[in-house]
C-alpha cells in the first residue's frame, strides 16, 4: 500500500452480518485503524471457532477516499483436538 498513510480494517463474523467494533461485535459495518502501512496488522482481537471477512483499505488521514484494497475470508479453528493416536514405526 505504497503512499498511504493509515490502513482501516472491518472484521466481519460469519455471515451474521456482525463487526468488531474493537471491543464488542455490532450490526454496523465498522473500520478500526490497523498497526502499519506497507506491513499491517491488528491484534485487538481472540476470534472464536467460526467464519471471518477481513476488509482492508488504505488512505490518507482526514481523507475520505479511501480504496478497498484487500478482502479475504476464512474460517479460525482454536478448538483442541481431542484424539490422539500414537505414531507407529
Amino acid at each position: 500500500m505504497f503512499g498511504s498513510e493509515v490502513v482501516s480494517v472491518s472484521i466481519q463474523r460469519g455471515m451474521v452480518f456482525k463487526y468488531f467494533n474493537g471491543s464488542v461485535w455490532v450490526p454496523g459495518q465498522t473500520f478500526l485503524t490497523a498497526d502499519g502501512t506497507s506491513s499491517w496488522h491488528y491484534d485487538n482481537l481472540t476470534p472464536s471457532t467460526g467464519s471471518y471477512t477481513v476488509v482492508a483499505k488504505a488512505g490518507r488521514r482526514g481523507c475520505d477516499k479511501q480504496v478497498i484494497y484487500s478482502t479475504v475470508t476464512f474460517f479460525f479453528d482454536n478448538i483442541v483436538p481431542n484424539f490422539y493416536q500414537p505414531l507407529s514405526r
